[in-house]
């Protein structure tokens, strides 16, 4: 996958690369140059504020600062490996998690990614980590190939809801009030300027209210 600032504008698959957004076209040889110009000058729009490419595909932006930052967010994580787009091998509807992370002990994270506010956040979480903790207590993980040279705990995951400080729905205290205690979830609040810069500016754990 070829991306400018979490924005893919080719792919790699099965022997061919195809580029564009909705409607990809086979590459070939001496398309590079031109997909080499094409990105470049996507870096310049992504960038441009308050461009449609600036505002386009936001989760994906964030994601790649978080996968930058994943250490100075989080000290016990360990910055690789870190998949995206995980599914959660529960049977026929999979769910996808936005980035699954371990920590130096072998704990999982299950890390869930927000740039705007949204409602469903902490139930849309809930999910993906109930599948996870799941295949993480039966040992899946690592009977499929993930987070080779770490030792998977079995242990029930940490979950992580990342978001910019202001986009947390004004419900999330209220929901995650709810959840059973032996759900370790964390709220992440980031900085409004994370597009140029991965700053926390605040850690709550469970309903945990800002002081």
């Amino acid at each position: 996958s070829f991306r400018i600032f979490g924005l893919e504008f080719a792919r790699w698959r099965e022997g061919e690369l195809r580029g564009g957004f909705e409607d990809r076209r086979l590459l070939h040889p001496r398309d590079l140059p031109e997909l080499r110009a094409v990105a470049a000058e996507l870096a310049s729009l992504r960038r441009e504020p308050g461009s449609l490419l600036q505002r386009r595909s936001p989760e994906a932006w964030l994601e790649m600062r978080v996968r930058e930052s994943l250490t100075t967010l989080d000290a016990r994580l360990c910055p690789e490996p870190v998949y995206g787009q995980v599914p959660a091998m529960a049977g026929v509807d999979r769910g996808i998690a936005d980035l699954l992370a371990i920590e130096r002990s072998g704990r999982l994270a299950v890390l869930e990614i927000k740039a705007t506010e949204d409602i469903h956040l902490p139930l849309q979480a809930l999910d993906y980590w109930m599948r996870v903790a799941s295949h993480a207590e039966a040992g899946d993980f690592a009977a499929c190939g993930y987070f080779p040279g770490h030792t998977v705990a079995s242990t029930r995951p940490r979950l992580l809801l990342i978001a910019p400080a202001l986009e947390f729905h004004p419900t999330t205290e209220t929901i995650l009030g709810f959840f059973s205690s032996v759900i370790p979830v964390e709220r992440l609040g980031v900085g409004l300027e994370w597009r140029e810069e991965l700053r926390l500016l605040f850690r709550l754990h469970g309903a945990e209210r800002p002081a």
